[in-house]
């Protein structure tokens, strides 16, 4: 995540600066509950690079991830809560784009 915030350096002078008005989903995994502390942390930057954070964010439990040990099968749970966070972006987006004085 560092390299990320790093790059984002490069957009510091740019009008309008780092992530302004941007729409960001947070999505974190980690092997117990630490997955929420990322979100939370990633919510902090997000804000102070000038970010809209969405409502909805996946904290995923790392072996709750796939369908079985060893499978390459992504959990129905966490399939719904990704899409779900997908369609909250995509229609955010949207309605956020149409309000006055927005572009």
């Amino acid at each position: 995540m560092k390299n990320c915030l790093d790059w984002l350096e490069i957009s510091a002078k740019n009008s309008p600066a780092y992530l302004t008005d941007k729409n960001i989903g947070l999505v974190c995994w980690a092997d117990g509950v630490q997955a929420l502390q990322g979100i939370n942390a990633m919510d902090a930057i997000a804000k102070s690079l000038r970010a809209w954070t969405l409502p909805f964010s996946v904290p995923i439990v790392k072996r709750e991830l796939f369908e079985n040990t060893g499978s390459k099968e992504i959990s129905s749970d966490y399939k719904r809560k990704l899409d779900l966070l997908i369609n909250i972006a995509t229609t955010r987006t949207a309605v956020f784009e149409t309000l006055p004085g927005r572009s």
